[in-house]
C-alpha cells in the first residue's frame, strides 16, 4: 500500500469506529423507548430474518463484483464494465424482488421458524413487522455491487460514512414517530434508511456506472459470476454452520457456557477487526487490479506486504491480550452479575482464542487473493476441512478440556486451514514467493516475545489497585517496548510502515532509527 491508501485505511479505521458509537446509540435509543418487551423481541426477529437469509448472498456479491469488474474494466474497457454492472443489477434486482414477494407470503411460518416460542400477540407483530422490512433485501444487494465498484476505484471512505445514512435515519423515525407508530417506526426507518443508503452511494458511483435494466442475462461475464458465487456462498454458509455447531456443542455444557463464549469471542473479533478491516477492504481491489492485468509480480508484492502489516500488528496484539486478558474482561464486563469467577471463566477463553487472530486474519486475505485470480474452489474445499476439522475437534477436545475445547479448537482450525491455504497458494502460482514475509518473522516474533516476557515479569512485580489503571498503563509500557525491540531489531516491515505513515518525515526517523 502507498501512503494515500495508508492515509485511507486509518480513516475508514476511525469512520468504523465512530460507526460502532452510531450503531450503539441505535440499540440505546430503542431500548429508551421500549425497553426489554415482546414488541423489542418482535422487531429483533423481523430485522434477524432478511439479514440471516440473504448474508451470505450480499458477501458472495461483493466477492465476485469487485476481481470480475476490475478484470473487465482493464482489459475490455469501461463501457463493457458499465454494461456488466447494469446485468448484474438487473439479475440480483430481479432475484431479490422474487425472494421478497415469496417471503412476503410465508411471513408467518418464517416467524415460526426463527421464533417457536413467540407468544401470538409477538407472532402477529413480529409478521407484520417482517414484512415491513423485507424490502431491505434489495436495497442491502445494492449496497453490495455499488460498494464493490466504488472499492475497484479505491473509494473507501464513502461506502463507510453510507452506514451513518442508515442509522441516523433509522434513530430520527424512532425519536419522531415511536409514539405514534411504537416499535414499527423502526422498521419503517430501517426501510427509510436503506433507501437512503442506497441513494448515497449511487450519488457518488455514478460517475462509474450508467444505471439502466439490461435483462441481456447470456453473457460470458454473467455466467462466470453465476458460477464463481456457487463456492464463495458455500465458503460462507459454512461459516455459519461451523458458528452453529460450536454453540450447540456449548449447549451440552454447564449452564452460562455459551455465554462466556460469546462475550470471548466478542472481544476478539473486535480487536481483530479494528486492526484488519480497513486493511482487508483496501488490499482486496488491489489484490483484483493486479490479477486483471496478469502482474504477478506486483500481486507477489502485495501480498507480501499485506502478511507482514498483518504480524507487525497482530503478532505483539496476541501478546498484549495474552498478557493483559483478565484486565480486558473486567473493563469490559465487570460489573453487576458479571461476578470474579465469570471474569475468570472468559478470560482464559479470551487467551485462547487471541492465539488464532493472525491466523484468522492470513485466512481471510489469502482467500481473497484467491478470489482475485478468479478461483473460488480453492477456498471452498480448505473451509469444507475446516468446518470437518471443527466438527472432530468440538466433539473430541471438550472431553479432554471442558469449555475451554471449543476454543482450542477454533484456533487450531484457524491454524490449520490459513496454513495450508498459504502452501496451496504458493504451490498453484509460483510468481508467488513469501520472502519478504518471511524475512519480517524473526525480528517481529523475537520482539513481541519481549514484550510479553518484560510485560509479565512487571506485572508480577508491581500491583495496581485500579483495573482501568492497569490496563492502560501496561497497554502504553507494551508499545513502548515493542516499538524499542523493532528499532533494535529492525524487520524490513518496520521501514515500510513507517513510510505510509509519516510521508515527508520518514527520511528524518529512519536516519535516526539507523543511527540508533
Amino acid at each position: 500500500m502507498g501512503k494515500s491508501l495508508a492515509k485511507t485505511s486509518i480513516w475508514v479505521t476511525i469512520l468504523m469506529v465512530i460507526g460502532y458509537v452510531f450503531s450503539f446509540l441505535k440499540e440505546a435509543v430503542i431500548a429508551n423507548y421500549f425497553g426489554v418487551s415482546g414488541a423489542v423481541d418482535a422487531y429483533t426477529i423481523a430485522i434477524t430474518i432478511p439479514v440471516t437469509l440473504f448474508a451470505v448472498i450480499s458477501v458472495s456479491i461483493q466477492s465476485i463484483v469487485v476481481p470480475l469488474y476490475s478484470d473487465i474494466l482493464i482489459n475490455k474497457g469501461d463501457q463493457e464494465a458499465k454494461s456488466y454492472i447494469n446485468k448484474l443489477i438487473t439479475l440480483v434486482g430481479c432475484i431479490s424482488m422474487a425472494f421478497i414477494v415469496l417471503c412476503e407470503v410465508l411471513a408467518s411460518p418464517l416467524i415460526y421458524l426463527f421464533a417457536p416460542g413467540f407468544d401470538p400477540e409477538v407472532h402477529t407483530l413480529a409478521t407484520t413487522l417482517l414484512r415491513i422490512t423485507l424490502p431491505t433485501i434489495l436495497f442491502t444487494l445494492l449496497d453490495r455491487v455499488f460498494v464493490g465498484v466504488l472499492n475497484v476505484h479505491k473509494k473507501f471512505v464513502f461506502p463507510t460514512l453510507s452506514l451513518y445514512v442508515l442509522n441516523l435515519v433509522l434513530i430520527l423515525f424512532i425519536v419522531l414517530l415511536h409514539a405514534k407508530w411504537g416499535i414499527a417506526a423502526a422498521c419503517v426507518g430501517q426501510v427509510v434508511g436503506s433507501v437512503g443508503q442506497v441513494l448515497f452511494l449511487l450519488i457518488v458511483v455514478r460517475k462509474h456506472i450508467h444505471l439502466r435494466l439490461d435483462f441481456h442475462w447470456k453473457n460470458e461475464a454473467i455466467h462466470k459470476s453465476m458460477k464463481n458465487s456457487v463456492p464463495i456462498i458455500w465458503t460462507v454458509s459454512l461459516g455459519e454452520v461451523s458458528a452453529i455447531v460450536n454453540r450447540m456443542v456449548s449447549s451440552f455444557l454447564f449452564v452460562g457456557s455459551i455465554s462466556a463464549i460469546s462475550y470471548a469471542l466478542k472481544i476478539n473479533t473486535v480487536l481483530m477487526q479494528f486492526f484488519t478491516t480497513a486493511i482487508a477492504t483496501i488490499v482486496y481491489p488491489l489484490y483484483a487490479e493486479s490479477a486483471a492485468r496478469r502482474d504477478m509480480h506486483q500481486l507477489n508484492g502485495r501480498v507480501n506486504s499485506t502478511l507482514s502489516i498483518y504480524i507487525f500488528f497482530l503478532f505483539p496484539l496476541m501478546c498484549g491480550v495474552l498478557c493483559l486478558k483478565e484486565e480486558l474482561i473486567t473493563v469490559a464486563f465487570g460489573r453487576g452479575a458479571f461476578d470474579s469467577s465469570a471474569i475468570n471463566l472468559t478470560q482464559q477463553l479470551l487467551g485462547i482464542y487471541c492465539i488464532g487472530i493472525l491466523f484468522s486474519a492470513i485466512r481471510e486475505t489469502t482467500t481473497k487473493v484467491f478470489y482475485s485470480v478468479q478461483d473460488t474452489t480453492t477456498p471452498a474445499k480448505n473451509t469444507t476441512l475446516g468446518l470437518i476439522l471443527m466438527i472432530a475437534f468440538n466433539i473430541a477436545l471438550p472431553q479432554v478440556f471442558g469449555i475451554y475445547g471449543l476454543a482450542i479448537a477454533k484456533s487450531l482450525v484457524a491454524i490449520i486451514v490459513s496454513t495450508r491455504l498459504l502452501w496451496q497458494l504458493v504451490k498453484k502460482h509460483e510468481e508467488i514467493k513469501l520472502g519478504q514475509f518471511k524475512k519480517n518473522l524473526p525480528g517481529i516474533v523475537g520482539a513481541s516475545w519481549i514484550m510479553l516476557s518484560v510485560m509479565f515479569f512487571i506485572r508480577y512485580i508491581w500491583h495496581i489497585d485500579s483495573v482501568f489503571v492497569s490496563l492502560l498503563i501496561f497497554t502504553i509500557l507494551g508499545i513502548l517496548i515493542y516499538a524499542i525491540c523493532c528499532i533494535l531489531f529492525r524487520p524490513p516491515i518496520m521501514y515500510e510502515v513507517l513510510k505510509m505513515t509519516l510521508g515527508k518525515h520518514y527520511s528524518k526517523v529512519s536516519k535516526y532509527i539507523e543511527k540508533k
